[in-house]
């Protein structure tokens, strides 16, 4: 009997344990759950309250962070805040303070991860002086550049080896006029533009314009190879008259060719062949990555255009927008890029932009069109002159004659109007920033305007890059005698 007895006090007592342990798991579980949605407690309203999360983070690191005059901690940190508009900075000694006002919304993650600090002191340096310079271009990983060096008696370009900061290295190539068309007395005023480089950052292609007496004007496209230092005639390897050339891919030997005509075909240099027209009455294109064509053209019947985008197995293009009688005097303008695992498409005609977005490109031609929803429409203050999307495909730039504007696709907000001195131009430094050239000096911002520094002299016409480790800023200037210095200021301060 006693053992009986004390046999189910025991299983009471374990059945009791358990119980409590299992509570309590689920009631931490719950905090835990609760917690990470960003539902607090506020001791001053005694109600529990769902807040945001926010992300900080500097370059360099380690800067002071306040928020509404409180600070927070050193980056990188994180931190909870009540839903509405907030006054956020960032400090660190020697550098100018960053500044910010972000309105955050309840049970979302803000991430304010790309200040990029700008010091105090602007510590300019000269890299090296070009007797000439006509075009320059960094390479996408920002540890290459090339220049084109206007001589009239033979063609030169230089490349530039930026790996090591300490120590960059120039490379002067004169071009084989053998290759390089007009020279010899044949052709007279030549120019030359670089028009891009390879995603592999070896190859790079250049437009050459110049005039034949009694022949008029006449172009050129040529592929430069920063490593074995050759020229290649596009058009006579494929026997085509082109309009403009896009590199596929790393290999520098496949490329998409618009030709005179309207038809943009894939083309072979190692095999000297080139596809079918895989679009027709082509009037200009863009290539992302290594499967995307956007393009604006005709139908071939009528002058009104239209937009559309192609894919490597379609066996078609999707028309995305075509143009009204209306419209017929501004010209229709399309990007593409992918944001969070998302396709996304704009297009831009007049003052209108719509954002197209979905997972459509996935599937077919003729399922693209009906997937792919239009998911917000902006109306800009004037005619729009330019159109763009930051790397990532964040971020939709919008330039108009008197300044820009820009749509976070992840915060869904369409920032104030920022002018520009007319006939500026704008471009991305990284994902978040963009430059510009305004009375002589380069001038950085945030994608929204925000946090606007004028960093070192440089003349419009050149390029402007980050060092690949983001120490320096690398930027061109012209001088009254025609001679170019490249420059560089310190990003990051030595301690």
């Amino acid at each position: 009997m006693y053992r009986k007895q004390k046999r189910s006090l025991e299983l009471a007592r374990r059945t009791l344990i358990y119980t409590v342990m299992v509570l309590a798991v689920c009631t931490l579980a719950f905090i835990l759950i609760f917690h990470t949605l960003g539902y607090q407690l506020d001791l001053k309203t005694q109600t529990v309250e769902q807040r945001a999360l926010v992300q900080y983070d500097s370059r360099p690191q380690g800067a002071r962070v306040s928020v509404d005059g409180m600070e927070l901690g050193k980056t990188h940190i994180k931190g909870m805040l009540p839903e509405g508009q907030h006054q956020f900075s960032m400090r660190l000694d020697g550098y100018d303070e960053w500044r910010k006002v972000v309105e955050v919304k309840a049970g979302t993650l803000t991430w304010l991860s790309y200040a990029r600090l700008v010091p105090s002191e602007r510590v300019v340096s000269s890299v090296k002086e070009f007797s000439s310079l006509a075009s320059v271009r960094f390479s996408p990983n920002w540890r290459f550049m090339l220049g084109v060096m206007q001589a009239t008696d033979a063609p030169k370009i230089v490349w530039g080896d930026l790996r090591d900061s300490d120590k960059p290295k120039f490379n002067e190539v004169t071009l084989d006029t053998s290759v390089v068309a007009g020279y010899g007395g044949q052709a007279t005023a030549h120019t030359f533009k670089i028009v891009e480089w390879d995603s592999g950052n070896r190859y790079a292609i250049l437009k050459h314009t110049y005039v034949v007496e009694g022949q008029g004007e006449k172009v050129q496209w040529l592929k430069v190879d920063r490593e074995n230092k050759t020229v290649v005639d596009i058009a006579k390897v494929i026997g085509l008259e082109l309009k403009d050339v896009r590199f596929l891919g790393e290999s520098g030997n496949e490329l998409y060719v618009l030709q005179s005509s309207g038809e943009l075909r894939r083309a072979d240099l190692n095999a000297a062949t080139i596809s079918a027209p895989l679009i027709s009455h082509v009037q200009s294109f863009s290539v992302y990555g290594t499967d995307y064509i956007t393009y604006v053209g005709t139908n071939g019947t009528s002058k009104l255009q239209l937009a559309g985008i192609w894919r490597k197995d379609w066996t078609e293009p999707v028309v995305v927008r075509r143009q009204t009688e209306a419209e017929a005097a501004t010209p229709l303008m399309i990007k593409f890029s992918r944001y969070d695992n998302k396709d996304v498409l704009v297009v831009g005609v007049g003052s209108a932009v719509t954002l197209h977005m979905g997972a459509a490109l996935d599937g077919s031609s003729s399922s693209a069109s009906k997937l792919l929803s239009r998911v917000k429409s902006i109306t800009v203050g004037e005619q729009l002159a330019e159109l763009d999307l930051s790397g990532t495909g964040r971020f939709v730039l919008m330039r108009t004659g008197a300044g820009f504007m820009s749509y976070d696709i992840e915060r869904q907000s369409v920032s104030h109007d920022t002018a520009l001195p007319t006939g500026t131009t704008l471009d991305w430094l990284d994902d978040y920033h963009v430059w510009s050239v305004e009375g002589g000096k380069l001038v950085m911002r945030e994608f929204d305007g925000a946090n606007q520094s004028t960093m070192l002299e440089a003349s419009e016409g050149f390029d402007a890059s980050l060092s690949h480790d983001g120490d320096w800023l690398y930027a061109f200037r012209r001088a009254d005698n025609g001679t170019v210095t490249m420059s560089r200021l310190r990003m990051t301060i030595k301690r």
